[in-house]
């Protein structure tokens, strides 16, 4: 039996729950995080949860701790030594979340890290080969160790990810900084520019990050763009809705929607633009989950886009709120 830490959101943490499987026994902790026993093996639970929809984040918890105070940090750094749970050969990084706790976050790292230094262990905070997650919950400590490429994501809340970032537009920045990361599409973006399409664009965070990626992007949408974009340099500002424009015969490397519509009316407007986006490009689209009747929407959306697309991945993310982040592929 392995004890998993998981993440999920308030919202759809029984549908995490669903995901991976009801015969599993799970304890409720705080917000939507929880802790799943179960039989399967981290390999297979991690596999298992990457492909899911509502688990954001999960690991096997190797070390647990009641009636936690900042002294025992010691012992637990003996314990990961003399259990062999990270390996001498490999960098580390800690990674912490407390919740309703006495003890600070910044203080757990910082012991534990100089414990691990001290027997030997060397630490990486830019490219660590393995990943310490720390979790305090009140005065329960929950410790979980994996190689940095076995981890979902590299950040235990969207606080913790966002909460240094300024200048931000809206909130919707988050979201698009979030699926590049999770959808791992850093690369390509950086590899592949080209010209874009951002419907629902106001006011213009998912653009000013194109942007950044050197895209011209075409903007599209009757509210108004921040007043900081207006003279950017290539961005194409079309102030009116998506069925409105004529596109005629321009071809998208990318197309973004992150618009406020019904799902229905979302995947329609993606499927009625399938032939201005180029064969093997990308979409990254919001679905907006308007009602309890979650499978409902989910079926009706996959539906919808498969005879044009492949659907890569489909997320709900630490920046999403009653809605999920679907990466797709053309075609034909």
């Amino acid at each position: 039996m392995t004890i998993y830490f998981t993440r999920s959101s308030v919202i759809f943490k029984e549908h995490a729950k669903q995901e991976i499987g009801i015969n599993n026994e799970f304890i409720d902790l705080f917000e939507g995080n929880f802790l799943t026993y179960s039989d399967m093996p981290p390999n297979k639970m991690i596999k298992k949860a990457d492909g899911s929809i509502f688990i954001t984040n999960i690991f096997p918890i190797y070390i647990m701790e009641s009636e936690m105070h900042i002294e025992k940090i010691i012992e637990i750094g003996n314990d990961i030594d003399h259990g062999n749970l990270l390996d001498k050969e490999k960098t580390f990084k800690i990674l912490t979340l407390t919740y309703d706790a006495d003890i600070q976050s910044r203080d757990l790292e910082v012991k534990l890290g100089e414990k691990l230094e001290d027997i030997g262990y060397l630490v990486d905070f830019q490219n660590p080969e393995q990943l310490i997650f720390l979790v305090l919950y009140k005065n329960e400590l929950y410790l979980g160790i994996l190689e940095r490429d076995e981890v979902l994501y590299e950040y235990l809340s969207p606080e913790k990810r966002f909460s240094r970032e300024v200048n931000k537009l809206n909130r919707g920045e988050n979201k698009l900084i979030e699926a590049i990361e999770r959808f791992h599409l850093e690369r390509n973006l950086k590899e592949n520019t080209g010209i874009a399409l951002d419907i629902g664009a106001s006011p213009g965070g998912w653009t000013k990050i194109l942007l950044e990626y050197d895209y011209k992007v075409y903007a599209v949408d009757p509210g108004k763009i921040d007043d900081s974009l207006k003279d950017a340099k290539n961005i194409v500002y079309i102030r009116k809705s998506i069925d409105e424009i004529d596109l005629e015969d321009k071809q998208f490397d990318l197309i973004l929607n992150d618009a406020n519509l019904k799902p229905s009316e979302s995947t329609g407007i993606v499927n009625s633009l399938q032939d201005h986006l180029k064969e093997g490009s990308f979409v990254i689209m919001t679905i907006k989950l308007i009602s309890r009747n979650v499978d409902r929407h989910l079926n009706e959306v996959k539906e919808n886009l498969s005879q044009n697309f492949e659907i890569i991945k489909i997320k709900h993310l630490d920046s999403n709120r009653q809605e999920i982040t679907m990466l797709l592929r053309k075609i034909k």
